[in-house]
């Protein structure tokens, strides 16, 4: 084990799944698909610490496991429209095209660190 906490990236389209799985490896773990159908066999099977996931595949993320965080990623203009539902217990949301630093930032938020 390499220390790293694993991340579970789930989005339909493969552009944004490579960009964003290519960009995050930097930080952690990432296991992803495009397929949200996997989504709950494959957070069983690896036991991420946090599922990153697009907002049409939120139900199937969220139903996979209720101890496992879940980040929701949203199309860019969307993002900051969102940020008064988390200031107020609302999921955490973050854009597509988020920097390295805001998606880390996210994910911590999420899980607690």
């Amino acid at each position: 084990m390499n220390g790293r906490r694993k991340l579970l990236l789930v989005d339909d389209d493969m552009t944004v799944a490579g960009h964003l799985a290519e960009k995050l490896a930097k930080c952690y773990d990432v296991i992803s698909t495009t397929d949200p159908r996997e989504t709950a066999a494959l957070a069983k099977r690896e036991q991420p610490h946090v599922i990153l996931c697009d907002a049409s595949a939120a139900l199937s993320a969220a139903s996979a496991d209720n101890q496992i965080p879940v980040v929701y990623l949203t199309a860019p203009a969307a993002s900051n429209d969102d940020t008064d539902s988390q200031l107020h217990g609302g999921p955490i949301q973050v854009s597509k095209r988020a920097q390295l630093s805001e998606l880390v930032q996210a994910i911590d938020r999420a899980t607690g660190r």
